[in-house]
């Protein structure tokens, strides 16, 4: 595979991020897809390019919620997606409370990501499809998410770090091989 260049920085770059998005939906969208677990396939897909290839994916950052690492940019970037008439994003009564679902309406050319940057996406993507929105977020909860306060970005340095020293962590994120 060749050395890897570990990048921990590098700039937020909204059409990549859009891209991924829109990437996303148009393989799983609807019913099958809310904010917890687009959420999560975000973080696992960061986690598994850098795995991959030594550089983030994305560069978001993620910040701890109750339900695991959320996208600092999703929801800015679904109102734009919303905005453009790309996608409709609604809310559907679940218990516990309200659950957004959220649509492609329009067509999405897949070459605006890389081959790699798919394959991961869609390994991520077929891992998360086998579970619920709960238990997803519980995967997501590794130990530097646990010790991040809330509201607080979860170091990514930390995490590879975490992953480094436990395969136990590893095994349960490494989706996009």
């Amino acid at each position: 595979m060749g050395a890897r260049v570990k990048r921990y920085g590098g700039n937020f770059d909204y059409s990549k991020f859009r891209n991924v998005v829109m990437y996303i939906l148009k393989k799983i969208s609807g019913t099958e897809l809310g904010t917890v677990r687009l959420n999560k396939i975000l973080w696992f897909s960061d986690l598994n390019f850098y795995l991959n290839t030594g550089n983030k994916l994305t560069y978001d950052t993620y910040i701890k919620k109750d339900r695991g690492p959320v996208s600092s940019h999703l929801m800015k970037t679904l109102d734009g997606l919303v905005n453009d008439g790309l996608i409709t994003h609604t809310q559907e009564p679940r218990f516990p409370g309200l659950m957004h679902i959220i649509h492609l309406i329009a067509d999405f050319d897949d070459n605006n990501l890389s081959v790699e940057e798919r394959k991961v996406i869609d390994g991520v993507i077929q891992q998360v499809k086998e579970y619920d929105a709960k238990t997803v977020s519980d995967i997501s909860h590794i130990k530097t998410w646990e010790h991040t306060k809330a509201d607080q970005p979860i170091s990514f340095r930390a995490v590879l770090g975490e992953l480094d020293r436990s395969s136990d962590a590893y095994e349960n994120i490494n989706w996009g091989a």
